[in-house]
């Protein structure tokens, strides 16, 4: 609304410049929201959980899609920035994972299971598991996840505790 408002005033004029301040600082308080809320969803994830897995987003790609104004508005970038400073300072582990092919496989067995976006449940032929394709995509990036995690600590020569 004050845009178009602004939009007919004359450029440099008094009238003007009051709407481009109001629209400044409107712009502020949703930028300064946005980031309290990630602060707060970080720090709520960071004390729920001893280590997080993020699934690692081209958001540059993301940001020329159909969806672009929204991706941009809830500022994924923002997000992990801020989630990645906060496991650092509460020491929690935080690892970014591929996420290709990842709404494609059964978490439970592996198969591969080829759908379509349209298709919104996973359900394996193999294992015969049934779940939300969402939830079966971030427990592939988990197992993902902790399987990097196994991995770093044989490299590193870390026993496992009986």
């Amino acid at each position: 609304f004050l845009l178009s408002l602004r939009c007919k005033k004359e450029r440099g004029s008094k009238s003007y410049q009051a709407l481009a301040k109001k629209i400044s600082l409107l712009h502020e308080k949703i930028s300064n929201q946005r980031q309290d809320f990630h602060y707060k969803i970080s720090n709520h994830l960071c004390r729920q959980a001893g280590m997080i897995f993020a699934e690692d987003l081209n958001i540059l790609g993301l940001s020329k899609g159909m969806l672009a104004k929204h991706v941009l508005d809830s500022a994924p970038g923002q997000f992990l920035n801020i989630l990645d400073w906060v496991c650092r300072k509460t020491g929690t582990y935080h690892q970014k994972v591929d996420a290709k092919g990842s709404s494609q496989l059964c978490p439970e067995c592996g198969a591969d299971v080829p759908k379509d976006l349209s298709v919104r449940i996973h359900s394996c032929p193999e294992c015969h598991v049934v779940m939300p394709r969402d939830v079966a995509s971030g427990k592939i990036l988990v197992n993902r996840g902790i399987a990097a995690v196994e991995g770093l600590a044989v490299k590193l020569g870390v026993k496992e505790e009986s």
